[in-house]
């Protein structure tokens, strides 16, 4: 797929600014054009399956089944496809400023993605499928706008949880049980610990303290610079289910 580079600027005085509402929108597979309804507007093109929406990008010509969440950043929408590509979308064009394969060497089965970012970099999670066969899932990062990549950190779990940035440092769990601390800038390791759990949803920092929620429910602080143990919470309740991520006012989690 060929790509088009640029910057993303603000619309011209009088526009109007893209509404949050853009990122329900669905985008039509045949013409391309961004419609709410269960039909296209302009073409006339019908949902499939009306109750279970599929999202659709429409680039050259083709349609990309969109995957996972669409993440804001700037002026970009930050899209990944279930083929495993990762687009840069304008936030007031809607023209792909870059695309990137992301798909592993032999990796067969459809890939979620994890993303967080600053201005400079984007940091994506690759999520490898839970099925037999799969490899393991690294957290690469990439340059912006042109999506050129700068790092690449390979874990030992097949999924990664939303990565948090913070001071320059990357956070994140992997389904494997362990938590990480990764250079930004660099993708060098800081540390790792075993928290016995893993939640796809993203640690929550604040002071000295990085705090991970995990399944069960169970939530587990650890001190920011060096990973020690500093507490773990334990809901009484039994759950399957995965908490979200944590929110630290003061000294309450």
């Amino acid at each position: 797929m060929s790509q088009t580079t640029g910057s993303s600027a603000p619309p011209a005085t009088g526009t109007p600014a893209p509404r949050a509402l853009d990122l329900m929108r669905i985008f039509c597979p045949r013409c391309g054009r961004l419609t709410m309804q269960a039909n296209c507007d302009g073409c006339g093109w019908l949902r499939p399956t009306p109750d279970t929406p599929s999202r659709y990008l429409h680039i050259q010509g083709a349609s990309v089944k969109l995957e996972g969440d669409v993440t804001v950043l700037d002026g970009h929408f930050v899209v990944t496809s279930a083929e495993g590509e990762l687009f840069l979308v304008d936030r007031y064009d809607l023209k792909v400023r870059a695309a990137k394969i992301m798909r592993m060497e032999g990796q067969v089965y459809h890939p979620t993605f994890t993303v967080a970012g600053d201005t400079a970099r984007l940091y994506v999670g690759y999520n490898q499928s839970m099925q037999l066969g799969a490899g393991v899932s690294p957290v690469v990062a990439f340059s912006r706008p042109d999506l050129t990549e700068v790092w690449r950190c390979p874990t030992h779990g097949l999924k990664v949880s939303s990565p948090t940035l913070h001071a320059g440092v990357l956070y994140f769990a992997a389904s494997n049980g362990e938590a990480w601390a990764v250079d930004a800038a660099t993708g060098q390791r800081h540390w790792t610990r075993d928290i016995a759990g893993w939640s796809p949803e993203a640690p929550a920092v604040s002071g000295d303290v990085v705090v991970f929620p995990a399944r069960g429910p169970e939530i587990t602080a650890l001190r920011r610079d060096d990973g020690q143990r500093l507490w773990t919470w334990t809901s009484a309740a039994e759950s399957d289910w995965y908490p979200a991520t944590p929110t630290i006012r003061q000294d309450r989690v």
